[in-house]
């Protein structure tokens, strides 16, 4: 097959691509739109919009996959969409009053994640297809979508690379945008036009099975094969050994107090259930004796790390984190007994299990933010009841009490004011920040002694929450963000102001960050620290400072005959331990050339 050939049998597949998914590949074109505005200048609303359209092209994707299976008429196809569309819009306008990115953030990549399951589903169904194959396609699928925009992106890399130095000047955002285009619109495109039409029910339930791309496409290839067989089944074995091991000589105690564990556990389960879903396609002794132990193997191993952490919910509560390595858990033991009962051809039913699970995560009043919400506030109002530290929804200050409670409390305030639940506690009402009113609060400080020593200091400064920011007669606002603990940082920022352009170079060398602003010529137009936006002195010696500015006390403005530059600050955290310094400055940069 020659490369003419080629390239019109991929386009012919991204055109019926485009024709198969309509609604899910407009969102993607929208989703790419809004992430290239956001590239140019960050708008919060955008967010919300780029979260709906990501939830809009999945909901799309099932509504596609059960029109497919069921053979449904073309206009019921459309009402479907309709809805679909429907959905997540009333999605965005939900979102859009969230106060809790990580509650939103969470459910999102979890209704994201069933949606998924369920495209993958939906086409197994009583089908001739099971969903092990149906797995193997998309991971086919998605493997080669992604490995050949990885090298579009490398190759396309290196040619702008190449322009912008031999040639022309290109604006560093470039780069940005053509990845928006090959992983937002290229990738997920190609990858769909690699989904072959699953068998599909007529109104006489009979499956209609004549697809020579179906075959290709549940085919497990000989790399896949020696992968899966003579590599990770070894070497997942192996670490099963060393994992037993563990376990026997650390079951009676660091097993259970081990929360460094848990990740590993977790990534242990989900690396043997994928591998158990990608071995179903292969027949050979290794897989049939891996089928065959490790579902037995994985229900011991995740059922004591499941009482591990329930038993850890004693200690310290219910945190959302918890909830879900829980309910991963009490999947994990389901899986391992399903595996180990049901015809390997119905691993479905485990899909469909977590399908049910996931869904409960996220649905009130069961959810993962629900029940960890009243996990911890039930907690931290014991601890103090128990104290005499709560009267008349005022909390009473009191020193005297046990270091477990101590940190308890400590260890709950932090999840409270992370999770802002604090704004719907009455007696949080007066403790406007958790660090700066927390001893008055609560008689003791934030922090065990041990950890705040003449050796150590940190300042948090950060603007009031939705400050307005006034232009008056600047000329261009640029946003900027920087993290460094290293010497010998360099970054080159471009602004065009009137068809012209200047270079902002932020350099890091020994402790002191600078800012130099040069014009297209390379001239200095001025240079000024960002040191200078905090005495460091005064804040060294009142250790622990965090506190909020107001857009007066945020602004520092350096000037000379040339330029006029104005720095608002957004955040400002700088720490210093003995001679390590670490700092990070957000602010916005406002210019105005004279």
């Amino acid at each position: 097959m020659n490369i003419k050939t080629k390239l019109n049998n991929l386009l012919s597949n991204l055109n019926i691509s485009v024709l198969r998914y309509p609604v899910t590949i407009l969102s993607l074109i929208i989703l790419s739109i809004f992430n290239s505005v956001n590239i140019e200048s960050y708008n919060d609303s955008n967010e919300f919009i780029i979260i709906s359209l990501i939830v809009s092209a999945f909901l799309s994707l099932v509504v596609q996959s059960f029109y497919e299976k069921y053979n449904l008429e073309n206009k019921t196809r459309w009402i479907l969409y309709g809805a679909s569309t429907a959905v997540s819009f009333i999605y965005y306008i939900l979102i859009k009053q969230s106060q809790n990115d990580v509650q939103l953030y969470t459910k999102t990549l979890v209704l994201i994640f069933i949606l998924l399951l369920l495209f993958l589903l939906i086409p197994s169904i009583k089908s001739s297809i099971n969903y092990n194959q149906s797995f193997l396609a998309f991971f086919k699928a998605s493997f080669l979508s992604y490995f050949y925009a990885i090298i579009i992106l490398i190759g396309t890399y290196l040619i702008i690379a190449a322009i912008d130095t031999l040639i022309v000047s290109i604006d560093y955002t470039a780069y940005a945008h053509l990845a928006n285009i090959i992983f937002v619109i290229f990738s997920p495109i190609y990858l769909l036009s690699l989904i072959p039409f699953y068998p599909s029910v007529s109104k006489d339930k009979i499956e209609d099975t004549n697809n020579e791309k179906l075959e290709k496409a549940i085919e497990c290839p000989k790399f896949l094969n020696v992968l899966i067989s003579y590599i990770l089944i070894p070497i997942i074995s192996i670490f099963t050994i060393i994992l037993i091991i563990y376990l026997v000589g650390n079951i009676g105690e660091k097993f259970w107090t081990d929360t460094a564990l848990e990740p590993m556990l977790i990534s242990y389960s989900i690396s043997v259930l994928i591998i158990y879903i990608l071995a179903s396609n292969i027949k050979n002794n290794f897989t049939k004796l891996f089928q065959m132990i490790f579902p037995k193997v994985l229900i011991p191993i995740v059922l004591l790390q499941t009482i591990a952490s329930i038993i850890k919910i004693n200690e310290n509560g219910i945190t959302y984190g918890r909830y879900y390595v829980i309910l991963f858990g009490v999947f994990a033991t389901i899986a391992g007994v399903l595996f180990s009962i049901i015809d390997i051809k119905k691993n479905g039913i485990v899909i469909a299990v977590l399908i049910v699970l996931a869904t409960i995560s996220i649905t009130p009043p069961v959810d993962a933010f629900t029940i960890s919400k009243s996990s911890q506030i039930r907690i931290f109002e014991s601890v103090l009841n128990k104290n005499n530290m709560l009267e008349n929804n005022k909390i009473i200050a009191n020193s005297n009490i046990s270091e477990d409670d101590k940190e308890i409390i400590r260890n709950s305030i932090q999840y409270i004011y992370y999770m802002k639940y604090y704004k719907e506690i009455e007696y949080l009402s007066d403790m406007e920040n958790q660090y700066n009113d927390f001893e008055n609060t609560f008689g003791f400080k934030r922090y065990f002694e041990s950890e705040v020593s003449n050796n150590y200091y940190y300042v948090d400064k950060y603007l009031i929450e939705n400050s307005f920011i006034d232009l008056e007669d600047y000329n261009s606002l640029a946003k900027f963000e920087i993290y460094t603990r290293e010497s010998g940082m360099y970054e080159n920022r471009q602004i065009i102001i009137n068809g012209k352009t200047y270079y902002f170079d932020l350099s890091h060398i020994n402790i002191d960050h600078t800012i130099d602003i040069r014009e297209e010529n390379n001239d200095l137009l001025i240079s000024f620290k960002l040191n200078d936006l905090y005495d460091e002195e005064k804040d060294s010696s009142n250790s622990n400072k965090q506190y909020e500015m107001d857009i007066d006390e945020a602004s520092t403005i350096f000037e000379n005959e040339k330029i006029k530059v104005k720095i608002i600050v957004e955040r400002l955290f700088v720490t210093l331990y003995e001679n390590d310094k670490a700092d990070n400055y957000k602010f916005d940069a406002l210019l105005k050339i004279k």
